[in-house]
């Protein structure tokens, strides 16, 4: 259902960023967050009404909670890696003016 490539991490302009252990990591984890969803959304309790709903808020809300914290994680390993490249083409342009 959800086609999300989650293993290939890209910066804010796009650009593909080299699998690092952090955000391979943090793919698994999505990857396992989508797994989950996906079951939630298929499985049926014992009444045949699917467990993933708008009255089920014992399953929807820990999972909106735990899809937080992956997003949080990620977007701090993108900005971390945006300070990173910047830091470096500063040093970079600061060597050429020097």
């Amino acid at each position: 259902m959800l086609d999300v490539p989650l293993r290939r991490q890209f910066d804010s302009h796009g650009v593909r960023i080299i699998d690092r252990c952090q955000s391979a990591a943090l793919a698994s984890a999505m990857e396992l967050w989508v797994w989950t969803l996906e079951h939630l959304l298929e499985a049926e309790d014992a009444d045949g009404r699917t467990l993933f709903r708008d009255q089920r808020q014992g399953v929807t809300f820990p999972m909106a909670d735990a899809l937080c914290w992956l997003l949080a994680s990620r977007f701090q390993i993108l900005a971390l890696f945006a300070t990173v490249s910047r830091h470096s083409f500063t040093r970079s342009v600061s060597k050429r003016t020097v």
